[in-house]
């Protein structure tokens, strides 16, 4: 598999969906979500922290400045 070339992550933010996390999680409990609620939110932020991982395996880092 060909590796993408993307931005050195020191050129940018932390990348893991931990904040969005964070948030559904507390939405969640400030509205007493059902059980069956908190499972489709986990199924979602699921797929995405494991998409986020897999994609940075597959990234090869770009230094934009050059140093």
């Amino acid at each position: 598999m060909k590796k993408r070339k993307v931005i050195k992550r020191n050129n940018l933010p932390i990348r893991p969906p931990l904040t969005i996390t964070l948030v559904m999680y507390l939405l969640l409990e400030h509205f007493n979500a059902p059980g069956w609620a908190w499972g489709i939110v986990g199924t979602i932020l699921g797929i995405l922290w494991i998409g986020g991982i897999l994609d940075i395996f597959n990234e090869e880092d770009i230094d934009l400045l050059n140093k």
